[in-house]
Formats: C-alpha cells, sequence, structure tokens
C-alpha cells in the first residue's frame, strides 16, 4: 500500500513538473505568429566580387530566383501572415491570396508549409527576432547553395476577406 502511493506520488510530481515547464517555457511558436513582410532574397554562394557587374548580378539573381521558385508559389509572396490555427496567408500582387498550413519541427528552428495539394516546403529558421526573422532553404540547382529570405515584423494585424 504504502509503495503504490510513492508510486502515484513520483508519477503526480513528474506530471506537474512537466505542466509547470510547458506553462511557463518559451512557445517559439508565438515568435513567428503575425504578419511577415519580405525584404530580401538571396542566393548565399553565388560570388559577388567584381562591383562593376553589379547589375549582371542582381540579374541574374532574378534569374535564379525565377528558377528556385517555379514549383514553389510561396516565394512570390511578399507578406506572410502566421496565424494563430496554423493557418499561413501568403499575399502577393500578381497571384492574389494563398492559404497554407504551417507548423514548427524540430525544436522549433524547422518551418513547414503544407500546400492543399500535400506539397511540403521546408526551411531552416536561422534567426528570428522581434523584429527580423530570417528562413534559409537548400536549392537542387547544378550549383547547390542555399536560399536566404529575410523578412521584417510588421505591426498591424491580418484581416481575413
Amino acid at each position: 500500500m504504502r509503495t503504490n502511493l510513492v508510486f502515484i506520488g513520483g508519477i503526480l510530481c513528474c506530471l506537474s513538473i512537466v505542466w509547470l515547464m510547458k506553462s511557463f517555457g518559451h512557445n517559439p511558436e508565438a515568435d513567428v505568429l503575425g504578419k511577415w513582410t519580405e525584404v530580401s532574397w538571396a542566393y548565399e554562394k553565388m560570388d559577388h566580387t567584381d562591383e562593376t557587374a553589379s547589375s549582371w548580378l542582381e540579374e541574374l539573381d532574378e534569374h535564379v530566383k525565377a528558377e528556385i521558385s517555379k514549383p514553389l508559389i510561396i516565394h512570390e509572396a511578399e507578406e506572410w501572415y502566421f496565424l494563430p490555427d496554423h493557418q499561413l496567408a501568403l499575399l502577393g500582387k500578381q497571384d492574389g491570396e494563398l492559404h497554407l498550413t504551417w507548423k514548427l519541427k524540430g525544436r522549433g528552428n524547422i518551418l513547414e508549409l503544407r500546400h492543399d495539394n500535400l506539397t511540403v516546403e521546408q526551411y531552416t529558421i536561422q534567426e528570428i527576432t522581434d523584429e527580423q526573422m530570417t528562413l534559409h532553404f537548400n536549392t537542387e540547382l547544378q550549383a547547390k547553395g542555399i536560399v536566404k529570405m529575410i523578412f521584417r515584423k510588421s505591426k498591424t494585424e491580418y484581416a481575413q476577406k
């Protein structure tokens, strides 16, 4: 009888500790919520050593972005709205509004986006602060590299139509 009480007490103690940790611990999903505006999109493995060829490199960057983006509608979006119900609304100038679902994986550093057609995209959250988020994803182009997307947090709220 006494061992049963000790066993039950130990389980309740462990459950209480887990509950306290979840209640007062940091929730990485809270950092992602809100409106994010894309401010930069760059192919990081490209050499930008010659300043005289900067316009040519900018055109090449746009070409690389277009090639990488072909199967991924998402990269045309300029504003990303992460909603608390794990919905993501993407607003772009040309494509209008697109809705996806999102979730964080790993230790909160992998952002997974799922399209209606079950296409899945995964990004590494390289950095996230109250004002800026940097996402990386690897490409399958001939010269393998990393695409870096930088977002700024906006104070305005998302209003669904």
